[in-house]
């Protein structure tokens, strides 16, 4: 069941214990064991006194982020972030640029890799002039002649 794992989720990034959750909610220890197993489909009353204790909104309860797209997720996780402290933002912020900046050197090193793998590709598949080894010199003379003649 979605809503007791989002439920469990919330919990554990808040730090708190069905014990500390059953306390500020005013529900009984066993039955947040339950909603979290999936086991009890809670009244609305009870998913109200949950999302009070521990601070969240109804989208987070009753979200089944895994299937999200990206887009919602994001927005979901930058709520998220807000909660956090600005050292902890600071933080993200500098690992999501470090991300990024990585992430252009990936894409440059494969634009290279492409580019240098076409230019061989095209320059190693001509096919070499069928000539015996006196046409060669022969050819060599006559660039060296005309080289010299200027």
């Amino acid at each position: 069941m979605i809503i007791g794992e989002n439920i469990k989720k919330i919990r554990l990034e808040r730090g708190l214990t069905q014990s500390d959750l059953a306390e500020k909610s005013g529900i009984k220890i066993n039955q947040i064991s339950k909603i979290e197993r999936g086991g009890s489909d809670p009244k609305s009353s009870t998913i109200i006194k949950i999302i009070n204790a521990l601070e969240s909104d109804a989208n987070s309860i009753f979200l089944d982020t895994q299937n999200l797209a990206t887009n919602k997720k994001l927005e979901l996780f930058l709520k998220d972030i807000q909660d956090l402290s600005e050292k902890d933002q600071i933080i993200l912020l500098n690992i999501i640029e470090k991300f990024k900046i990585v992430n252009k050197v990936n894409k440059i090193e494969e634009m290279k890799q492409s580019l240098n793998t076409s230019f061989l590709d095209k320059y190693m598949n001509i096919e070499a002039p069928s000539t015996n080894e006196n046409e060669l010199i022969k050819t060599e003379y006559e660039l060296e002649y005309l080289l010299n003649k200027k």
